[in-house]
C-alpha cells in the first residue's frame, strides 16, 4: 500500500555529488535530443514563446486586467494577473512564430522517401543546439534554486511552530491544519535536504559560480539562522551602530510595543513575524530598506565575534 512518508523519505534523501552531474546531464541530454527531432525552427518557437510569457506575463496581465468588466479584489490581482498575462503571451508568441514559420515555408516536412538535404540536416543540428543550451540552462536554474532556496529553507524550517509531523510524515487520515502546512513546506525540505550534497558537485560548483541571487541575501540568511539558533545574540546586536539607527526609527519603535509582534518573537515564529501586516509595511518602508541594505553581514558577523 502506498505510502505518503515513503516518497517524503525518498525526496529528501541526498544522494552521491557524482549523482547530481548524472542527472544534469541527463536532462541536457534530452533536450538535445528533443530540439534535433523537433528541429530548429520549433525548438527556437518553444523557447521564444517560454522566454517571451515569462517577460511579458506581469505587464501584459495587467493590461487585461483592466479590460471592463473584469473586476478582481486586490489581494487576487497580484496572482491572476501575471497567470492570465504568461498563458495570454505563451498562446500569441507561439501562434506568432508558427504564422511566420509556416508562411516562409521552415515548416515544410519531408516527404517519405526523400533525401535529407543539407538544409534539412542544419535544421536538426541548430535544432539539437538550441535544446541542449536550453537544457543546460534548465540545469542552472535548478541548481540556483536548490543553492538558494535551500541556504533559505534553513530558515524556515528552523521554526518551532512549522516542526510538528506532516501527513506525508505520519500517514494519518485526517489533514489538520498543521499537517497542510507540513505537506507545503515539502519543496524547502527538499532543497535543504540535497543543498549540501549538491554543492560538492561539479554542477553545483557551476551554479553556485552563476548563481544570479546576490551573494548579501543568502549571507544574510545565514546570519539570521545564526541569530535564531542563539538568541541571546539579539542583545548583543543592540550595540550595533546600524541596528542602533534602526531602532531610533519611530515606525520600528512602534513595532516593538505591537503585542502581537511581540507575541510571536517570543514563539520563535520567524514565518509568521515575516507574513504579519505591520512588519511586511515596515520591511517596504524605502528609510528602513536604505537602512538594511548599509547592513553588511559580515561586519555583522565579526561585530559578534568581538563580542563573545
Amino acid at each position: 500500500m502506498y505510502n505518503p512518508r515513503d516518497m517524503t523519505s525518498f525526496l529528501t534523501t541526498p544522494i552521491h555529488p557524482y549523482a547530481y552531474d548524472g542527472l544534469a546531464l541527463l536532462l541536457i541530454l534530452f533536450f538535445l535530443w528533443r530540439g534535433w527531432r523537433r528541429g530548429l525552427v520549433r525548438e527556437l518557437s518553444s523557447v521564444i514563446s517560454i522566454g517571451g510569457s515569462i517577460l511579458l506575463a506581469k505587464p501584459l496581465g495587467n493590461l487585461l486586467l483592466k479590460i471592463p468588466g473584469i473586476a478582481l479584489p486586490e489581494f487576487l490581482t497580484s496572482i491572476v494577473g501575471p497567470a492570465i498575462g504568461g498563458i495570454a503571451a505563451y498562446i500569441l508568441l507561439r501562434f506568432s512564430c508558427f504564422v511566420i514559420a509556416k508562411s516562409t515555408g521552415l515548416l515544410k516536412k519531408r516527404e517519405e522517401g526523400e533525401e535529407v538535404t543539407t538544409k534539412q540536416s542544419l535544421l536538426k543540428a541548430g535544432g539539437g543546439l538550441i535544446g541542449g543550451l536550453f537544457g543546460l540552462l534548465m540545469v542552472l536554474v535548478l541548481g540556483w534554486y536548490t543553492l538558494s532556496f535551500g541556504q533559505l529553507s534553513a530558515l524556515l524550517l528552523g521554526n518551532p511552530a512549522l516542526s510538528a509531523p506532516s501527513i506525508a510524515e505520519n500517514g494519518s487520515a485526517g489533514a489538520s491544519p498543521q499537517d497542510k502546512v507540513g505537506l507545503l513546506l515539502l519543496p524547502a525540505r527538499i532543497t535543504a535536504a540535497h543543498r549540501e550534497n549538491f554543492s560538492l558537485s561539479f554542477t553545483g560548483q557551476m551554479a553556485a559560480g552563476t548563481n544570479p541571487v546576490p551573494e548579501n541575501i543568502l549571507q544574510s540568511a545565514e546570519m539570521v539562522v545564526e541569530i535564531t539558533k542563539h538568541p541571546e545574540q539579539l542583545q548583543l546586536l543592540a550595540e550595533f551602530a546600524p541596528v542602533q539607527a534602526l531602532a531610533a526609527e519611530p515606525s520600528v519603535k512602534a513595532l516593538t510595543t505591537n503585542a502581537e509582534v511581540k507575541a510571536l518573537a517570543e514563539a520563535g515564529d520567524i514565518a509568521g513575524l515575516l507574513n504579519h501586516p505591520d512588519v511586511q509595511a515596515l520591511l517596504n518602508d524605502p528609510k528602513i530598506q536604505e537602512i538594511l541594505k548599509g547592513m553588511d553581514p559580515e561586519e555583522v558577523k565579526k561585530f559578534l565575534e568581538e563580542q563573545k
